[in-house]
């Protein structure tokens, strides 16, 4: 899909790039972080049953450090907590690592 918008050399470069370290990862047997997001969260999205199962574990979810959440990790947790709705998130706006942008 990103082949088809790239306009310039270097959007070509960068898409060259990006397939490359995607079939390393796939002949490592590897995931990087974003796929460790992205994929339980299709999952869930596309079999509710798998999510439904991942939400009886959790009675209650607690995540520190919240001013560092993501979109990604924030929806993972909203689906894990179900109708429940149980989570606390603790942070602090002055320690975000996002603050310098």
């Amino acid at each position: 899909m990103f082949s088809k918008q790239a306009n310039s050399d270097y959007d070509h470069n960068m898409y060259t790039i990006y397939q490359k370290y995607q079939e390393a990862l796939e002949l490592a047997n590897s995931l990087d972080f974003d796929d460790l997001l992205l994929l339980p969260y299709l999952l869930f999205k596309k079999q509710p049953e798998v999510l439904q199962k991942w939400q009886k574990q959790f009675s209650y979810i607690l995540v520190d450090e919240a001013q560092d959440t993501n979109w990604i990790q924030f929806e993972l947790m909203k689906m894990l907590s179900g109708e429940s709705a149980n989570i606390t998130l603790i942070g602090d706006d002055f320690q975000s690592i996002y603050g310098w942008r």
